[in-house]
């Protein structure tokens, strides 16, 4: 990929985080018990802040990032978003209504001079290849000017796929040292010509999964969309669900938005959360498209 421009890059980068979600897809797990399942089939360490607050995928995605763009791309560049607070329900109800499929994705996205970059759970439509990437397998997505679409699939957690990735980069160094060349040709120089600016969260734009949990009277759905509104957010879709009975009997109220910026559909949800209608943090989720 030396030759070319690199539009995009998206993963799953974490094994751990994709085998806890396949399981609360596949099984009904809760992320408690997908987590402590994780841990008995060695997919998961005895502290797993690491990877399910994601920061193990920031890191990689930090690493990938400043390989294809020859800049320094730090950690505080990305924004990371862990898993542990993901509500089963959002999982099914995802699936159920908007066919989409949940996976912690780390993503960067160029354009002109500025970066996207992210790491968080996110929406994926069920007919994308990521969806069909289940347990503790990884997958890279990246996107040239010349060679378009280029995927890479293999096993990301369990003892044997480590220590294979381990022993792969002591010899590619020991290689480097037996030469004499070790260092003399730097995979991120630095020294480029070009800038390259960093967007900070509330400036990413894309389409977002909503879910409000409210109180079952008249009333409520437009009080919810005339603020929403007021922001500038278009809906797309929308559907209303029948109570839920270990919830109090409140209603999810579940919608998927136009493209709009995140700062104004954050703001508005602030303001959404406020309200006595309201009896729980609403939930926002994005949607990735996986474009240029």
């Amino acid at each position: 990929l030396a030759a070319n421009r690199i539009n995009y890059i998206a993963g799953i980068f974490n094994g751990t985080t994709n085998y806890i979600f396949t399981k609360m897809f596949r099984e009904g797990l809760t992320f408690e018990e997908a987590l402590k399942l994780a841990q008995l089939n060695g997919f998961a360490e005895a502290d797993p802040k690491f990877d399910i607050e994601g920061i193990d995928a920031a890191n990689k995605l930090s690493i990938l990032s400043s390989i294809a763009w020859s800049r320094w791309v730090k950690l505080e560049n990305i924004y990371c978003e862990g898993v542990s607070s993901v509500d089963p329900i959002d999982i099914k109800f995802a699936y159920k209504e908007f066919g989409c499929i949940m996976k912690l994705l780390g993503v960067a996205r160029r354009k002109g001079d500025t970066v996207e970059l992210s790491v968080r759970p996110s929406l994926i439509s069920k007919d994308h290849l990521f969806s069909s990437v289940e347990n503790e397998f990884n997958s890279i997505l990246l996107n040239g000017d010349s060679s378009g679409e280029i995927m890479l699939y293999g096993k990301g957690a369990g003892g044997p796929a480590a220590a294979s990735a381990v022993v792969s980069d002591i010899m590619f160094l020991a290689r480097q040292v037996a030469a004499g060349t070790d260092g003399s040709v730097p995979y991120v120089n630095n020294k480029g010509n070009e800038p390259l600016m960093f967007t900070v969260i509330g400036g990413h734009e894309g389409r977002y999964y909503l879910r409000f949990t409210a109180v079952d009277k008249p009333g409520v759905l437009s009080k919810i969309t005339s603020i929403l509104a007021k922001h500038k957010v278009s809906i797309a879709d929308l559907f209303q669900n029948e109570p839920l009975e270990n919830r109090d009997n409140c209603i999810p109220i579940l919608m998927v938005t136009h493209t709009v910026k995140e700062a104004l559909l954050r703001n508005a949800l602030k303001e959404i959360n406020k309200l006595s209608i309201i009896k729980s943090k609403s939930v926002l989720i994005r949607i990735e498209d996986m474009s240029a």
